[in-house]
């Protein structure tokens, strides 16, 4: 069963195909790594206590008399 130029062209093309699909599939898995870890960072940051949440309405509520 010898294959004709055609055919070794078709499963050359398939193999390189598969190949670039699966470097495709891990960069993308890399890079959602990233965010997710960059995302869990930037959330601990944006965290406000109920403390510090109640003196910024305050805060607000300060400045809307100022204004008005």
């Amino acid at each position: 069963m010898s294959l004709t130029a055609f055919e070794w062209t078709i499963l050359v093309s398939l193999v390189a195909l598969v190949i670039s699909i699966l470097t495709m599939s891990y960069l993308m898995l890399v890079r959602i790594r990233q965010l997710t870890n960059e995302l869990k960072r930037l959330n601990t940051k944006i965290d406000i206590t109920d403390d510090e949440l109640a003196r910024l309405c305050d805060d607000i509520e300060g400045c809307k008399k100022i204004i008005v």
